[in-house]
């Protein structure tokens, strides 16, 4: 009999007096709403995901019900490469963030949770729950010689369309197998309109073209399973398969191996924290894509992230593999079960939260001002405390998703900071509010970040991590077209005949890029080496004060990451080459692979995500002697290990300031194999095995040397002194001095004076967009602002491309040729778009000799070109060999646009457009 009751308690986070009806007493409602406000002076833990899809945070709703905490810890997860855009301020605001695997360590990091908040918390499960060897199985309908089991939420998350794929293409309706579906609709999506599960499954498995009543066996079960009948389900399977495309932690997972059953799952997500090779089946992936239009029309959480597309050729393999090795599968699932009562009970969790509240007393206690490092010299308070010192760091929107060396240094200083009590705020916005801030901190050259800094009379100092680009950036894209075109059937020959003439190439006086604003009003511009100083100042004369400050770099702590035991584990390999670092064409991975191509060693790549897919995509395609491995991105404990199961570490790159991997490695006792371009010899000296980027046979040798000999001690004792502290107290200084002078009258009529130069410059860009705007309607008036724009800006590449279109569409070939030959000299990389426009321009002009070399530079130097802009150039090709009578290389150049036509616009739609 339901009870009305006056009662108190929080309802949608406020705390409320109001009338319920119960069918239980009134004390036991208040005690259920009473356990959302906890007594204060312990470590409140929100087990809940930190927003809802209307902003609602639930963090701050929580803390703020529940004031005078010593800390306050959110316990989540996320399935994808990412998390949803609130949750990074949400999860910020608390002082730790615990996540159940590795894997999210590493997405909710790169999407912009402090890295040093986030801590693994593995789930525990209680063994007594879970007797395989006591539990009869589950009666579900006649069972077969063999049974698959899979339980899901109906959703593309799961994969079950990449199952029942795999299942019905691998086996035949006469096999003595079954597949035992428990799912259940989900995702946001239940509703009068939408069909049933098993509806909606007859219709997927009758659109791949099966009949339902002829297929191997498929028992769909849609009714509910009480949770003290789950074992006894789990124990009427052969074996548990679902190929995720992405798991917080995969709990189905966890329960078919504590019940011996074995596992099919895929090769990434958060269920790889207590699955690996030993212990279950793994499903190589066909990559990693964007989450699909379906999911996120469920749950648009999931828009603009991505994740894993397991393979089904390869679930088709390891169904057949548990099918025919029955076996090895139980050996494999009693391994399993194993594996999880060794490492995951609740027991186990216990210990990791007992030490997580113990971390969380002790970075406390390490905040206090008594135990903080003593920053700058001469602006202090009395009391010996760091003064206040607000700081604004910027750099590029990207930088938490595609991580590189800027990544860690600005994070690496935030985080130091942050520990000894001075804020840093972080903003990629090119309009943001400086008003608050003492100077803004800027990471990469960015005028625009500059100039709005000088707008408002704030000075900025610029961590340029500034590379010679004008030595190696053409000969790093012509090395990727020469390895592009070996792979795709190419003469080996011609490959080493290439390599050898890049060599011999002379890259000529480099031109800079347009830095010169950011570069020469900036405070001070940090930089970490020799060679990045001397680079600075050939390319910026005007540049402001270069100061000089040694990077630190991570290294585990004691007994931390140390031991390679948890990589080996993990990966099987032992004794390998190692390589970490993003496969991209500056980091010179191809190279390296064709200098090992005989060694029998394995190399194995540690590669987070890349901006150059088709690079990435040739790396995986070279063929050597030994095993290579491409792991993807991995935590950094399994960093650390790896580094530690590695015997050399090599690094190719065209250019290095100086890799922070490579210190990582050689910390940790790696050889050390590095660039001789860039800064990496001023840190590791003579301890190093340098090579040119551009010849393989120095980077193999110094491979070879590196693997016969141990890493001296000397090296480490080097290393010792470079550490974030040191790094730390070097920059403070430089903030003091710069805040101590912003004071002065001097400062402040040159900030005024500042201000005045970025409004010029603001209107130099604003004319360059206004010229980009009126080459298709007005290319007179065009070509007029750019001329005049290129008195004050003759290195702009840009400025010329601009007046050679405008040139081009009045017919003004000549003038059009000149601009274009002008833009490739400044910027050789320019665009494709560029060397098209300069031999159309010679097309119409006759010059159809010119038009090949012209082309054949152009596709040298973009690999990655589109097929639209490779199609326009076969076109433009066939065009010229006619002119010059040559037939033969003509229909070659026709076959060549046949092949790429199906996924290109068609040329003349190009010509017409510059004709517009």
């Amino acid at each position: 009999m339901r009870q009305g009751h006056e009662v108190s308690g929080f309802v949608e986070g406020h705390p409320r007096r109001f009338r319920i009806d119960s069918p239980v007493g009134k004390g036991t409602v208040e005690t259920l709403l009473g356990l959302t406000g906890v007594p204060s002076g312990g470590v409140y833990v929100i087990h809940h995901p930190p927003t809802d899809l209307e902003g609602r945070d639930f963090f701050k709703e929580f803390t703020d019900r529940n004031p005078g905490m010593r800390a306050y810890v959110g316990y989540t997860a996320f399935e994808t490469d990412s998390i949803p855009g609130p949750w990074v301020e949400s999860c910020n605001r608390m002082d730790e963030i615990w996540v159940p695997s590795l894997f999210n360590v590493e997405t909710f990091s790169a999407a912009g949770v402090a890295r040093e908040k986030l801590h693994v918390v593995p789930h525990g499960f209680d063994p007594n729950d879970y007797k395989p060897d006591e539990t009869r199985p589950l009666e579900i309908g006649e069972r077969k010689g063999f049974n698959f089991l899979s339980i899901f939420e109906w959703t593309h998350r799961k994969g079950w369309d990449v199952l029942i794929r795999a299942y019905l293409e691998e086996f035949d309706p006469r096999e003595d197998v079954r597949l035992i579906l428990r799912s259940y609709q989900g995702g946001g999506v239940i509703g009068p309109d939408v069909p049933p599960v098993v509806e909606q499954l007859s219709r997927f498995i009758t659109a791949l073209g099966y009949d339902p009543e002829h297929i191997p066996d498929i028992h769909f079960l849609d009714a509910m399973v009480p949770s003290e009948s789950m074992p006894a389900l789990y124990k009427a399977a052969d074996a548990f398969v679902m190929p995720t495309r992405g798991e917080g932690w995969g709990i189905p997972f966890t329960e078919s191996m504590l019940m011996k059953v074995p596992v099919i799952a895929t090769r990434w997500g958060g269920h790889l924290q207590f699955m690996n090779h030993n212990n279950s089946y793994l499903i190589n992936i066909d990559g990693i894509v964007p989450v699909s239009d379906e999911q996120v029309r469920d749950n648009p959480l999931y828009r603009g992230h991505r994740w894993a597309e397991p393979s089904v050729a390869d679930t088709r393999r390891l169904l057949r593999h548990v099918f025919e090795h029955r076996e090895e599968a139980r050996e494999k699932g009693r391994a399993a079960r194993e594996h999880i009562l060794n490492h995951f009970t609740l027991h186990d969790a216990a210990i990791v939260i007992a030490e997580r509240l113990r971390g969380l007393e002790e970075r406390k206690a390490a905040r206090s001002p008594e135990n903080r490092i003593r920053l700058g010299s001469g602006n202090r308070k009395r009391n010996g405390r760091v003064p206040e010192l607000r700081i604004l760091y910027q750099a590029r929107p990207s930088i938490f998703r595609l991580k590189g060396g800027d990544t860690d240094v600005m994070i690496g200083l935030m985080k130091r900071f942050e520990e000894n009590g001075v804020r840093i705020d972080f903003s990629s916005n090119t309009s943001a509010d400086l008003s608050e801030y003492d100077l803004v901190h800027i990471f990469n050259f960015d005028t625009s970040l500059a100039v709005n800094a000088a707008l408002q009379e704030t000075p900025y100092v610029v961590t340029p991590m500034y590379e010679d680009r004008g030595r190696f950036h053409v000969k790093s894209m012509e090395t990727a077209s020469l390895f592009h075109d070996f792979l795709e059937g190419g003469d080996p020959k011609a490959l080493e005949r290439g390599l050898a003439g890049m060599r011999e190439e002379d890259p000529g006086a480099a031109v800079p890029l347009d830095y010169v604003f950011a570069a020469s009003h900036a405070r001070a511009i940090l930089v970490n080496g020799k060679a990045e100083m001397s680079t600075l100042r050939r390319d910026f004369p005007s540049a402001a004060p270069i100061e000089m400050v040694r990077l630190g770099f991570d290294r585990p702590l004691a007994g931390d990451g140390c031991s390679g035991d948890l990589f080996v584990s993990e990966y099987g390999v032992k004794d390998f080459i190692l390589c970490v670092g993003r496969l991209e064409t500056r980091k010179n991975q191809l190279m390296l692979l064709h200098a090992l191509r005989d060694v029998d060693v394995p190399l194995v790549f540690v590669n987070s995500d890349t901006v150059q897919p088709h690079y990435e995509g040739l790396c995986r395609r070279y063929d050597r002697r030994g095993e290579t491995l491409f792991t993807g991105r991995v935590s950094k404990e399994m960093l650390f290990s790896a580094y530690r199961a590695a015997r050399v570490h090599a690094l190719p790159s065209w250019y290095e300031l100086p890799g922070m991997v490579s210190l990582e490695a050689a910390w940790l006792g790696c050889g050390v194999v590095c660039p001789d371009w860039g800064t990496a010899r001023d840190y590791l000296g003579d301890h190093a095995f340098y090579c040119r980027p551009d010849d393989p046979e120095t980077i193999r040798r110094a491979v070879a040397d590196a693997l016969r000999e141990h890493p001296s001690d000397a090296l480490r004792e080097r290393l010792a002194g470079l550490t974030w502290e040191k790094m730390l107290q070097r920059v403070y200084g430089i903030y003091e001095r710069i805040r101590a002078k912003r004071g002065t009258d001097k400062e402040r009529r040159r900030l005024r004076a500042l201000a005045e130069s970025a409004k010029k410059e603001l209107v130099f860009h604003k004319l360059t967009g206004r010229a980009w705007t009126e080459i298709r309607t007005r290319p007179a008036e065009a070509i007029e602002s750019a001329t005049q724009l290129l008195q004050y800006r003759r290195n702009s590449s840009t400025l010329y491309f601009i007046r050679g279109m405008g040139h081009l569409s009045l017919s003004a070939c000549g003038e059009a040729e000149a601009d274009f030959k002008e833009a490739i000299r400044i910027q050789p990389c320019y665009g494709m778009r560029v060397y098209l426009y300069l031999s159309l321009a010679l097309l119409r002009q006759g010059k159809y000799a010119e038009v090949p070399e012209a082309l054949r530079k152009g596709l040298r130097r973009h690999p990655f070109a589109s097929d639209e802009m490779k199609a326009l150039a076969y076109e433009y090709l066939a065009r010229a060999y006619r002119g010059t009578g040559e037939t033969a290389a003509a229909e070659r150049a026709v076959r060549m646009l046949r092949v790429l036509r199906d996924h290109a616009l068609g040329p003349e739609t190009e010509e017409q457009n510059i004709a517009a």
